[in-house]
Order: structure tokens, then sequence, then C-alpha cells
């Protein structure tokens, strides 16, 4: 399906239109960083030292603005203080189960 915002704009249908999207080469950049620094980033939330591997998320503020970058970083620190209390409840578990 095809817009012609040109059209939509004549038309006072539409008043204004951003890209949704930043160029290309940021989004190459991305996708390196994350290839660079997924897998330390991952591997960083099981061994607790997840906050030395921030670096993609430079790039997600960069890429979505300053409020998804600091959404994404809650999300790491969250997740990573989940990782003690989901340690304790699978011991318990087992332990039940046993």
């Amino acid at each position: 399906m095809h817009f012609d915002l040109g059209y939509l704009v004549k038309s006072k249908v539409v008043t204004e239109h951003f890209p949704v999207h930043a160029m290309e080469q940021e989004r190459d950049k991305i996708k390196i960083s994350w290839a660079a620094y997924g897998n330390r980033l991952s591997w960083g939330f099981l061994t607790g030292n997840y906050e030395v591997n921030m670096q993609p998320l430079n790039f997600i503020k960069d890429y979505y603005g300053s409020q998804f970058g600091f959404y994404f970083a809650w999300l790491v620190h969250y997740t990573g203080m989940l990782l003690i209390p989901s340690i304790v409840g699978l011991i318990i578990f087992i332990i039940q189960i046993v």
C-alpha cells in the first residue's frame, strides 16, 4: 500500500509528517554495536557484571531518543536485580520438589 504524502498535505488531511526511523547509517551502527556487545550484555546478566557492557544503550538513545534509552537502561537494571530473587526462588522450588 502506498500513501502519497504530498497529496495528503495539499488536501489538508495531514498537516505534518516526520520520519519514524533515523538514517540508514544510524541503523547500521546499532546493528554493529549489538553484534559486538549483545552477547557480552546477555552474559553480564548472568554474572552480575551487566553494567560494564552498556554501550548499545547509547545507540538506542541516539536512535530512538533519550526516553527510550532510559527505558531500556531501566529494563537492564530491573532484569539484573530480578536475577537474585529468581535464584532464591529456584532453590526453594527444587527443595520443595525433592
